[in-house]
């Protein structure tokens, strides 16, 4: 399955735009990205005892299995976990303290893999995301990611893809996956800007230093475009 395949470090391009193109009459700009390979963070579910749960938070049931959020009777933190079949596993944790409601269980089809998206986080302003799918009955973490997430099909073809935003000033980055590599792209680099931020709309927004000034741009064709 294609999210299985993460093969040996290589770098990609949109290669048909080649280098940046700029009209001097500040009609048009195209940003280049490029997209190298990316860590997917892949973890395998761990069984545990269900003697060991202290007590269950936030539940969700789908085709893939059942999956909650728990904490141990003698261990800190939030943790992930699913039923499949009986067996219960441990796949990640996800957050710290006292208050559960800060983590989100929902359901997601990103790069096409039915997954459980688990929103979590490790610290202030330090959030977390888990893809969780299952494959013969085992459950496992495909996809890890310590970034805000957001989902979009930015190339139009049916399948969503990623952009994660962290940081103050905004740290913008896209994800794809192409022939089974998961791949990345930094958007603040190709846009020479210190921050960049996402919007549903699929406007890539540059802030420009030490300024009020905004520039907009699209993912088309592979690089990013503003009029």
């Amino acid at each position: 399955m294609v999210w299985m395949g993460i093969a040996a470090a290589i770098g990609f391009s949109w290669m048909q735009w080649g280098n940046d193109r700029f009209d001097v009459g500040g009609k048009a700009h195209a940003a280049e990205l490029v997209f190298e390979e990316a860590d997917a963070g892949f973890r395998y579910g761990l069984p545990m005892d269900p003697a060991r749960i202290a007590r269950y938070y936030k539940k969700l049931s789908n085709d893939l299995g059942e999956f909650f959020i728990y904490m141990y009777k003698y261990k800190e933190g939030f943790y992930a976990g699913a039923d499949i079949g009986g067996q219960l596993f441990e796949l990640a944790e996800v957050g710290y303290g006292t208050n559960p409601e800060l983590i989100e269980l929902d359901e997601s089809m990103l790069f096409g893999v039915p997954s459980i998206r688990v929103r979590g986080y490790c610290g202030m302003a330090c959030p977390t995301v888990d893809y969780i799918t299952v494959k013969d009955g085992y459950p496992y973490v495909w996809l890890h990611v310590d970034a805000a997430v957001q989902e979009y099909d930015l190339d139009q073809d049916g399948v969503k893809d990623l952009i994660t935003t962290v940081g103050t000033p905004l740290e913008t980055h896209i994800y794809m996956m192409k022939d089974g590599v998961l791949l990345r792209a930094s958007v603040n680099e190709a846009l020479h800007s210190k921050s960049v931020s996402f919007f549903q709309d699929g406007r890539f927004i540059a802030y420009e230093p030490n300024s009020a000034l905004t520039r907009s741009y699209r993912f088309q064709d592979g690089v990013l475009v503003s009029k």
